[in-house]
């Protein structure tokens, strides 16, 4: 009941009576709200905390589920221990807001339910500029199956946000991941399941933001040059999840799980973990009635950065880019008021760079050393400058 209930937010006061229907209405397939405040945002205490933790003797099941509104889910075939579990709950990040995703009309006229509103819960404040990886577990929409993004930053496997919902149809999903992109993320990529589900939504996002969809290679990595800009055919666009792909993402689960927790410290991601179980035939599972939909749009992220042949073209990490720029620019061009001043002495510029062949060995997932090496080639220019552009996106990406 409270799976399928739509989450309250304080922004409902501020809302009109209709704009609230609507959002229940979208987000709930039962037209229930589920409330809950935990003690720490009512004001209390952790001396207040402690003194009923005392009053409870202590036992762990019923602070639990009293006191931390948590219900256990978890089984005696429960994939992990009580410890580990108890690990990720003990250091559960705390939501800092909301962003509200109204779909666009024009990704399909059909739609009818456009003053729909969705919402996703934010850990880290969004930053427009920056490259995101948002994952994608794509589902039918009929209450049992829901679709559910995350929103992960590359540099450190940050999740800045987190999207579910049980009731959203493929072609108003298609909208949502439409208006996330255009509206909040321009410059993320989504790497959505492609299964008979994530397949729709992947023909209805080529048809608007082709260039925002990830997309990897058939072949091993060592033919790629084969196929590059000479086979479509070789290109498949999403995570490819069967039996193998799915095998090596639980793989990627456990690891995280034994030795990166801090990836995992999220309550969306908890509640799942603590239902996963291992079945009758030893397959790793979520339990009746409960999801790991969130989970996988996580392992889709991680699963292509670790097997992806192409991954390297998705990969903007602005650091590597500063890190290059620190090389080719002097000193003199920065902003010398920035307190945050690039760190070590910078040679005078003596390369020759222009924006777009740089943008494109960037998009090509060159390495520095690469990159260097084809800029440093010798021009018939007698003075050596650094574009403009180039230095507005320097600046750009320091900040």
């Amino acid at each position: 009941m409270m799976d399928n209930a739509c989450p309250f937010t304080e922004e409902m006061y501020d809302w009109s009576k209709e704009d609230i229907k609507s959002f229940i209405y979208s987000n709930s397939s039962n037209d229930f709200i589920y409330i809950k405040f935990t003690w720490e945002e009512l004001g209390l205490t952790k001396q207040w905390y402690e003194k009923e933790c005392r009053g409870l003797e202590n036992d762990l099941l019923i602070i639990r589920r009293e006191i931390d509104l948590q219900w256990t889910k978890a089984s005696d075939n429960s994939v992990f221990s009580e410890e580990s579990l108890d690990n990720v709950f003990l250091n559960l990040k705390q939501s800092i807001g909301n962003i509200f995703i109204q779909p666009k009309k024009d990704l399909d006229e059909d739609i009818d339910t456009f003053k729909e509103t969705y919402m996703v819960k934010l850990y880290k404040p969004l930053i427009k500029e920056k490259v995101y990886f948002i994952g994608s577990d794509v589902g039918g929409g009929t209450g049992n199956d829901p679709s559910a993004f995350v929103i992960v930053d590359p540099d450190n496997m940050d999740i800045s946000g987190i999207f579910k919902n049980n009731k959203i149809n493929t072609s108003v999903y298609s909208s949502v991941l439409h208006s996330l992109i255009v509206d909040h993320l321009p410059n993320s990529y989504l790497f959505i399941e492609n299964n008979s589900l994530g397949s729709g939504v992947i023909g209805n996002l080529l048809r608007k933001i082709p260039s925002r969809l990830f997309f990897d290679y058939k072949l091993p990595d060592k033919d790629k040059k084969k196929i590059l800009h000479k086979a479509p055919s070789n290109i498949k666009y999403g995570v490819q999840t069967d039996k193998t792909s799915r095998s090596l993402m639980i793989d990627i689960l456990f690891d995280v799980m034994e030795n990166y927790k801090e990836e995992l410290y999220y309550p969306e991601i908890y509640d799942e973990l603590k239902t996963l179980v291992y079945s009758k035939n030893g397959k790793v599972e979520h339990d009746t009635n409960a999801h790991d939909d969130i989970i996988f749009s996580y392992l889709m992220v991680k699963y292509s950065m670790q097997y992806s042949n192409n991954i390297s073209k998705f990969l903007r990490d602005s650091s590597v880019i500063v890190s290059n720029m620190r090389k080719v620019i002097s000193k003199d061009y920065l902003d010398t008021e920035n307190p945050n001043e690039l760190i070590g002495e910078l040679s005078k510029p003596s390369i020759d760079i222009d924006i777009k062949e740089y943008s494109q060995l960037v998009l090509q997932g060159l390495s520095s050393e690469e990159i260097l090496k084809i800029l440093a080639r010798p021009n018939s220019r007698k003075e050596r400058t650094v574009n403009k552009q180039v230095l507005s996106l320097f600046n750009q990406l320091n900040k």
